[in-house]
């Protein structure tokens, strides 16, 4: 499936489209983990082209290429099971850190077409969201007598 967040749509994304794609992506990995298709996904960031294409009588669609369609296709195809792979400079990137759901790392892929690029990869992994959780309901528990919750 390939989603297009842009303002060319007259739509308002409050974070950014960019940032709106991927909370979009991390809410569709965290919703679907577990289930019997691996989600993954891949971000493109930058200018695309809307174009008809049109062969008589056959096919007719509105479609968009450009530069972030190749990327994220490229990526996509690297990316594993509940992970989103976004190049490293992506503006997407800027104030992300790691919490309890989502960490992330950086590796170089040689993508055809592309060349070398640094990738930050984000993980969602939900055995270690339920850890964190755990633990720091134990540590209230230990610290706070009851913490306000029944253990």
């Amino acid at each position: 499936i390939v989603v297009v967040f842009s303002e060319a749509f007259n739509l308002t994304y409050p974070k950014g489209a960019g940032k709106s794609c991927f909370e979009f992506c991390k809410k569709c990995v965290e919703t679907l983990d577990g289930e019997e298709c691996a989600v993954k996904a891949a971000i493109g960031s930058g200018e695309l082209f809307f174009a008809k294409t049109i062969i008589e009588n056959a096919y007719e669609e509105y479609s968009c290429i450009g530069h972030p369609m190749t990327v994220a296709f490229r990526l996509e195809n690297e990316a594993q099971k509940n992970q989103i792979l976004i190049f490293k400079e992506d503006p997407v990137n800027e104030n992300e850190s790691c919490n309890f759901k989502w960490t992330y790392e950086t590796e170089v892929f040689e993508l055809k077409g592309i060349g070398s690029v640094e990738t930050r990869i984000y993980e969602y992994n939900a055995k270690q969201e339920s850890a964190a959780e755990e633990t720091f309901l134990d540590y209230l528990f230990r610290t706070k007598g009851d913490g306000g919750y029944a253990k």
